[in-house]
């Protein structure tokens, strides 16, 4: 589907154009921590990550557009489940016009990237390509709409009847308030096409594949997010977002020895359910540049197709469907330290997040934390 060396071409334009002209930029984010649940699942295995990546690219900027060549990798290892390290990298370009006294404005953009594991984790390899493209309409001074598509062509390579074309279109409206209010509305179409089922790879070891439907999936979100300004240090934000699948088609890889599992799309696509979910967060400005945000959420998810199924991998004797209730909770607090007025500051983070899934599928009824110390900088 997606040939590698349209990525490695893209590559090298961006790394052959950025030397030469235009306003350089790059940034670099590390991130270690400890997680409680490795797999997310019943058996609560921890382990230690540390993440780093970094975006180097060039813009090039007037009073009416701009264009942007990047690009980004990153590395996630793992201290005792080694094989889980994987590595990712992309490249993109970017552009956008304003054409308008009114200040409307278009936007666009094209990706190619590839996702890589060690030996023993290589079938979740994927490369892809994906592209967007938006307008913003500034319809006054504080009322704009949004018009936009995105599309993403992902190939599996050791995974053909995973490999997909997706899509959707969405439209969302902006008002905001003396008051400080901000009201936002949105709604999204989704659209997934999934290859013939009958491609997939024979891989030895490989968890249960299960394919069901005729390989077409749509879907609807709606969603209202409201903001409010407390004061000028002070800001609360809440999230009301509802999943309803119009057609719904099944795939996903099973999990009996559970040693595999993760939140990837192979194991819980959305496509998968459907359901509520709301969350709210609050953001203080602290003294010596300091900043805490804490939110949660809470989400229903009602799977169609997918039976709920015991520790032994078989169904229960009433044919139940899975449903889960995910709650999270998290903490962030930063910290900016400046480092001359030629330099941005470098920015230090604490981060702490739990979540606690609720499931009639006791494989995926679960606990977990997660903790983190973060850095990232702007050159």
């Amino acid at each position: 589907m997606i040939k590698f060396w349209l990525f490695s071409m893209f590559s090298g334009v961006v790394i052959f154009l950025t030397p030469a002209f235009g306003q350089m930029g790059l940034s670099v984010n590390s991130e270690s921590g400890y997680l409680s649940n490795a797999f997310s699942n019943y058996k609560g295995t921890p382990d230690y990550y540390t993440g780093i990546d970094a975006t180097f690219g060039r813009a090039w900027m007037d009073e009416v557009k701009g264009f942007q060549l990047a690009y980004q990798g990153s590395l996630n290892a793992f201290k005792h489940y080694r094989d889980r390290t994987f590595h990712d990298h992309s490249a993109k370009l970017a552009y956008y016009r304003h054409w308008s006294e009114e200040g409307h404005r278009l936007n666009a953009g094209l990706e190619v990237g590839k996702k890589l594991y060690s030996a023993a984790y290589n079938w979740y390899e994927w490369q892809q390509a994906s592209g967007y493209a938006n307008v913003k309409l500034n319809l006054t001074e504080q009322f704009y709409a949004y018009l936009g598509m995105t599309f993403r062509l992902r190939d599996y390579t050791r995974l053909d009847a995973f490999s997909h074309w997706q899509s959707s279109l969405y439209w969302r409206v902006s008002r905001f308030f003396d008051s400080g209010t901000t009201l936002i509305l949105e709604a999204d179409l989704f659209t997934k096409r999934y290859q013939p089922s009958g491609t997939t790879s024979n891989i030895e070891g490989l968890p249960e594949i299960v394919t069901l439907g005729g390989g077409i999936s749509r879907q609807v979100v709606a969603l209202v997010r409201m903001a409010q300004a407390i004061s000028s240090q002070t800001g609360i934000s809440a999230e009301l977002q509802w999943r309803k699948n119009l057609l719904n088609s099944v795939r996903y890889l099973g999990n009996p020895e559970g040693s595999y599992y993760s939140d990837e799309e192979l194991f819980d696509d959305i496509y998968g359910y459907e359901g509520p979910e709301i969350s709210a967060s609050l953001k203080q400005s602290l003294p010596r540049r300091m900043k805490l945000i804490i939110g949660g959420s809470l989400a229903q998810k009602n799977y169609e197709q997918r039976l709920a199924l015991t520790l032994d991998g078989l169904p229960f004797e009433d044919g139940r469907l899975r449903q889960d209730a995910r709650n999270s909770v998290w903490l962030t607090l930063q910290k900016a330290f400046p480092l001359g007025s030629e330099w941005q500051p470098l920015t230090v983070s604490i981060n702490w997040t739990g979540i606690r899934n609720k499931s009639n599928d006791p494989y995926n009824q679960c606990t977990s934390g997660f903790f983190s110390v973060g850095i990232s900088e702007e050159f």
